[in-house]
């Protein structure tokens, strides 16, 4: 009552009063809230020791933390098989580019060899053409010398 009256003196109104007093029963049953305050308060237990049947109530909060850890390593454990897989994926792309440019290397120095085998067969004919016409010509010359000889004789 004499909150009621200290709230309404304060707010001038007696909505204002009640919601006043209403803002002061719920700080004083449920404390200050903690971003009010400079140090939080502590946690409150998820489970009271009142009740019909305390134990009861503690056994199910129990698997049910129980349950939230499993819940929690198989989604770590998912995600660890995804980090793997993904891993695993990315390396064999590597593998995968590193070998494509492997054989596109390896395909080069092939046409390199091929193209250098060209040239020294085109050399090879080149020379084999030189040697016959250096023969025609030592032929001819040959044969000029002969006719010269006879006709000299």
């Amino acid at each position: 009552m004499c909150v009621c009256f200290l709230g309404m003196a304060i707010t001038k109104s007696l909505g204002s009063a009640i919601l006043f007093v209403a803002i002061i029963f719920f700080i004083a049953h449920h404390g200050i809230p903690s971003s009010a305050l400079a140090e939080p308060m502590p946690p409150r237990p998820m489970w009271g020791s009142s009740g019909p049947h305390p134990g009861a109530q503690r056994g199910t909060a129990y698997t049910m933390s129980r349950q939230q850890a499993k819940d929690y390593q198989s989604r770590l454990a998912v995600q660890a098989r995804q980090r793997a897989q993904e891993e695993r994926r990315r390396r064999e792309a590597e593998q995968r580019r590193r070998q494509e440019e492997q054989r596109r290397r390896e395909a080069e120095q092939r046409r390199r060899q091929e193209e250098q085998r060209r040239r020294e067969a085109e050399q090879r004919r080149r020379q084999e053409e030189q040697r016959r016409r250096e023969a025609e010509q030592r032929r001819r010359q040959e044969e000029q010398r002969r006719r010269e000889a006879e006709q000299r004789r």
